[in-house]
């Protein structure tokens, strides 16, 4: 998740990313062919391209059962996968997308841990993101949240757009996609100073 505190300096609104996932953690590029896609990776070792963090909730929706916008303000902003995704390239952002080995300091850099974490262990062999702005969980940095969450990385547990198929007796029943939810238990929030 991302915190409420953000600072973005430069953003990209181009890319298309190619599957459900939280906002929050870094996004790469995913070796296509055609149209260029992001997402988070699980393997780095073949030396990814980080472009961000990722601005806005990727879910699987039915939009016929979505709010309208204009009597529903509350609703949150969300893409579908295969939608262009906001990608925040220079920013100073509160996430939780903490590498669970990490222990990072105020100033320590900030490298990609696999699934689109962070980390401030070089020897994951990510390519340098920026530094981070405080340890984790800095009880001294006004603003940063301090519980502890599960990071939705990709799948079902983050599917909202139940769709309804009507039955033979006029009932409505609920139905979810089939996608496999993977989650990752975050250590906690760090601020953060990406610089892409």
């Amino acid at each position: 998740m991302l915190g409420p505190n953000r600072q973005i300096f430069g953003k990209d609104l181009t890319l298309v990313a190619n599957r459900a996932g939280e906002r929050g953690g870094i996004l790469s590029r995913i070796a296509t062919s055609g149209v260029e896609v992001v997402g988070y990776l699980e393997d780095i070792s073949n030396c990814p391209q980080p472009i961000g963090i990722q601005l806005n909730d990727i879910e699987h929706m039915d939009l016929g059962y979505q709010y309208h916008p204009w009597r529903d303000r509350g609703m949150r902003q969300v893409a579908q996968p295969g939608e262009n995704v906001g990608i925040a390239m220079h920013c100073i952002v509160d996430t939780n997308f903490i590498h669970p080995d990490a222990n990072p300091h105020s100033a320590s850099k900030a490298y990609l841990a696999p699934s689109g974490l962070i980390t401030n262990d070089a020897s994951l062999g990510g390519p340098l993101l920026g530094h981070f702005m405080s340890e984790l969980n800095d009880s001294k940095v006004a603003g940063l949240p301090n519980d502890s969450r599960e990071i939705i990385v990709y799948g079902g547990g983050f599917v909202r757009g139940s769709y309804q198929e009507k039955v033979a007796r006029g009932n409505y029943e609920i139905q979810e996609p089939s996608i496999e939810k993977i989650t990752l238990q975050s250590p906690g929030w760090c601020r953060v100073r990406i610089t892409l």
